[in-house]
């Protein structure tokens, strides 16, 4: 009977603690991040992004997203995958454009790679060469205050 009671206790406080990880991860997301750096599927090493090249994001916790780049805004919404290990997100409007009449379907092939308090590093996957290797192009962010 205690072992029993002892597993029921373990499957509770694991769900609990897979819950509370699932919504600090959302919590951690759910900010305005700016670009600081890019590394292509090609490169050894990270390289710093020219500030008039720079993206910002946008994730708020109701699944809307906002997106500049030079001179380009975007607005959509954005989701995680079950696991919450990758995310994706559509646009409803670019450039004052509105896309509703686009697909906004939400696939989530972008990979994160580290999210922290401070530091958001995402993978977006693709096919490559002729072998069509599945590879991924890596986006550094570092939140605003």
């Amino acid at each position: 009977m205690r072992k029993k009671i002892l597993l029921l206790l373990i499957v509770a406080f694991a769900f609990v603690a897979m819950q509370t990880s699932k919504e600090d991860r959302k919590q951690l997301l759910c900010s305005k991040w700016r670009q600081y750096a890019y590394k292509s599927r090609s490169d050894s090493a990270a390289k710093n992004v020219n500030i008039s090249m720079v993206k910002s994001m946008t994730f708020k916790s109701n699944g809307d997203y906002e997106e500049e780049l030079i001179t380009s805004h975007g607005k959509g919404k954005w989701r995680f995958n079950e696991a919450q290990t990758k995310l994706g997100f559509t646009f409803s409007e670019f450039n004052g454009i509105n896309m509703q009449s686009q697909d906004t379907s939400i696939e989530t092939n972008i990979i994160i790679l580290k999210l922290t308090r401070d530091t958001l590093i995402y993978g977006t996957e693709g096919l490559y060469g002729g072998m069509a290797k599945n590879d991924h192009d890596d986006w550094y962010f570092v939140r605003e205050k």
